[in-house]
């Protein structure tokens, strides 16, 4: 559409004035090739500038764009990615039914994760997945029946088909170049890569899998496939798609493309606005005038060259000609003077005067304030952050700001929620694959020194892979939810709660690991001994449980850390 415009702009028609014989006044757009050359140049930038916003136009962000605006700009590359990335993948833990009872099974899981570098495959496609295409994508490699590796794929050559009836059957498509042989010089082939729902591996001529080609062709069928020049078939369960946008939805940097090269545009032309606005005007004074005497009388003379009056050319030609020759020479030579300066100012160079020329220099009165500059800057920095959900004011705070620090971390947090959903979905369904079908024997000690042996499943584990958020303020509300479930308790057997009544409380609250023991002995002190607690000073009676001690020295030490940082 754009070269169709650029065609149809780039040819102007000769356009012939209109010559009314009566007199006119004119209306509207100017007549003539004047007017029509100031009407292309106009529309050239207004389509132009069009094609620069995305979704302007029938053009669209590639792939490449936005890896050359994330590479040009400092912000995002080299701050907002690391942060994010450091932030959301710091570690990861296990968690379990009952982390003592299960902590032979763990120990095989964190291996495992260990050995396939999961953690490292998620922060190599960070960049890909939050920041710039918003997809990213592995394939599992096996060795036997078991994951051993993941393999990246590259996503800017990835294409996801899905099934218009049916939204779980998706395929993938890679087109590939790539050498066979491991030479500099090795020329390239380009491969059509497929992904298909049930696939086998199917490499015609090199590997084939029992009913892999029958496999293919039905789908070839079915779905109309086309690219099947040098083809590599394989089952789409072996691909790890994560998708931080929809599928044809806009990536997370195409908000932040324009923003960028804004910024850019600003810092690059930065020398012409100093030139422009900040530096003074420069004007040229042409001509010395000198005093004589001429028969007495005093007279003043320039260098200038008088123009010529009218008449002169009729009384007497010559004298009006050269006169004239000689006062345009003198316009012509100002007006190059003058653009040589402009020019020597901006690209370089230097202006020479004669003994009749003298530069000034006068102060302009328009100067705009370098804070201006700074704050075009800042504005556009804060929408390539919020871009992002990472608002700029997390790395600006300063002094008594660091109180908003918080909420903003908070609201940071919110916002890569669902990022975090999604890694730990997807370690979970390896976790899954790998251990589902397993079994542990466990061996613990019981406080009154009996040992207790079994076996458990996966299923009656429940594992589950949890990154950690690295946030004091977790801690403290881990605290404090665990401290209101326990009097919750509490008041409930005060109130005539029967101990399976809150067995069955705790059990919906996840607390697995309380002792009843005692339940029945326990007299006004409360279910655990524990006397009321003061929110800002928790006390500590005498008589109170192990489990009760765990929680107020949590309580205390969260407190003591987020006092410590907001302090």
């Amino acid at each position: 559409m754009f070269d169709q415009l650029k065609s149809i702009f780039s040819t102007q028609p000769h356009i012939s004035d209109i010559v009314s014989t009566e007199p006119a006044e004119s209306i509207g757009a100017g007549t003539g090739e004047a007017a029509f050359d100031q009407f292309t140049k106009t529309m050239n930038w207004i389509t132009d500038t069009k094609k620069k916003l995305p979704n302007g136009s029938s053009w669209e962000v590639s792939p490449t764009m936005r890896e050359e605006a994330y590479n040009v700009d400092p912000l995002v590359s080299g701050i907002i990615t690391p942060f994010l990335k450091n932030i959301i993948l710091a570690d990861y833990t296990i968690e379990t039914k009952d982390n003592k009872k299960h902590a032979l099974m763990i120990d095989e899981i964190k291996e495992f994760i260990d050995g396939i570098e999961l953690m490292a495959a998620f922060r190599d496609d960070f960049e890909d997945y939050a920041i710039k295409h918003g997809h990213s994508y592995r394939r599992k490699d096996y060795e036997e029946d078991t994951v051993s590796r993941l393999q990246r794929l590259e996503p800017r050559a990835m294409r996801v088909y899905e099934d218009i009836w049916d939204s779980s059957i998706v395929a993938y498509h890679q087109q590939i170049d790539s050498a066979n042989i491991w030479t500099d010089d090795a020329d390239t082939t380009e491969y059509n890569s497929w992904f298909i729902p049930d696939g086998l591996k199917y490499i015609p001529g090199v590997v084939e899998e029992t009913g892999a080609k029958k496999i293919w062709d039905e789908t070839v069928d079915k779905y109309g496939i086309s690219d099947i020049d040098n083809l590599r078939v394989d089952g789409a369960n072996k691909v790890i798609a994560m998708h931080r946008v929809k599928i044809n939805s806009p990536a997370p940097m195409d908000r932040a493309i324009l923003a960028i090269w804004l910024k850019r545009l600003i810092l690059a032309n930065g020398p012409n606005y100093i030139f422009s606005v900040l530096l003074p005007f420069l004007h040229i004074k042409n001509g010395i005038v000198t005093e004589t005497t001429v028969d007495g009388i005093k007279q003043f003379l320039s260098t200038v060259p008088e123009k010529p009056a009218d008449g002169l050319s009729t009384t007497d030609p010559e004298k009006y000609a050269a006169m004239t020759a000689a006062y345009n020479a003198w316009v012509t030579s100002a007006t190059n003077d003058v653009n040589n300066i402009v020019r020597y100012r901006t690209e370089g160079g230097v202006f020479a005067s004669g003994p009749d020329k003298e530069l000034q220099v006068i102060e302009s009165g328009r100067s705009i304030s370098p804070a201006f500059i700074k704050t075009m800057i800042d504005l556009l920095n804060e929408d390539i952050g919020q871009s992002f959900g990472f608002p700029i004011s997390l790395i600006m705070a300063r002094g008594a700001e660091l109180a908003t620090t918080r909420t903003i971390g908070d609201l940071f947090n919110n916002a890569y929620a669902g990022a975090r959903m999604d890694y730990h979905k997807i370690a979970d369904e390896l976790i899954r694959e790998r251990f589902e079908d397993g079994s542990w024997d466990y061996e613990i000690t019981n406080k009154d020194g009996t040992v207790e042996k079994g076996k458990f499943t996966f299923e009656e584990a429940a594992p589950h892979f949890m990154l950690d958020t690295g946030d004091v303020t977790d801690a403290l509300n881990v605290a404090q939810t665990a401290l209101i479930n326990m009097q919750m308790l509490e008041v409930a057997k005060k109130i005539g709660a029967s101990r399976a009544d809150i067995q069955m409380l705790a059990d919906e609250r996840d607390i697995t690991n309380l002792d009843l023991d005692k339940f029945d002995e326990v007299g006004g002190a409360g279910m655990f001994g524990m006397q009321s607690l003061d929110e800002d000073e928790p006390e500590i009676s005498p008589g109170e449980e192990k489990l009760t001690k765990e929680l107020i020295d949590a309580y205390k030490t969260a407190k003591k850390n987020i006092t410590t940082l907001l302090g």
